[in-house]
């Protein structure tokens, strides 16, 4: 399978948004490898995305925090990055 260019890249991460007003899932973990690249969503498509999430969970945090944030109740989003690029 072949490289999606730029556009149709996002085109694919806009079509994965979610349509209910909440998520079904109590808790949701969303991992990346990068922003802006070949291997991830632009850089306006990631803020997109977690303007959805801060609009769709309670919480919004990083694995590390996950048990204290479950613990809270609510619904539960966490965002990581397999690398240690700044993007």
């Amino acid at each position: 399978m072949g490289r999606l260019g730029p556009s149709a890249k996002d085109a694919v991460y806009a079509g994965a948004r979610w349509v209910a007003p909440r998520p079904r899932i109590v808790r949701a973990i969303l991992m990346y490898h990068e922003v802006g690249g070949p291997a991830g969503p632009s850089a306006d498509a990631f803020d997109e995305q977690m303007s959805e999430l801060v609009r769709l969970f309670d919480v919004v945090v990083p694995l590390r925090q996950l048990p204290e944030a479950i613990e809270g109740g609510g619904s539960v989003a966490v965002v990581t990055f397999d690398d240690g690029y700044a993007d």
